[in-house]
């Protein structure tokens, strides 16, 4: 049975990481869609925002 746990346990952490790992790639790609929308439709201010770095990076 220990066994059994332990396998578990390293599929959950393996899961984990891959979710994590896919936030980030879509957080990532949503702030480049949100820029670019931003500077084609003519908000440079807040396109030029969203180049600084953020707190959440």
């Amino acid at each position: 049975m220990q066994r059994c746990r332990g396998l578990a346990a390293a599929h959950d952490s393996s899961r984990i990481q891959a979710h994590d790992e896919f936030v980030s790639w879509v957080r990532g790609r949503q702030h480049k869609l949100l820029r670019s929308t931003y500077l084609l439709t003519g908000d440079v201010t807040r396109a030029e925002d969203l180049r600084a770095p953020t707190l959440l990076d």
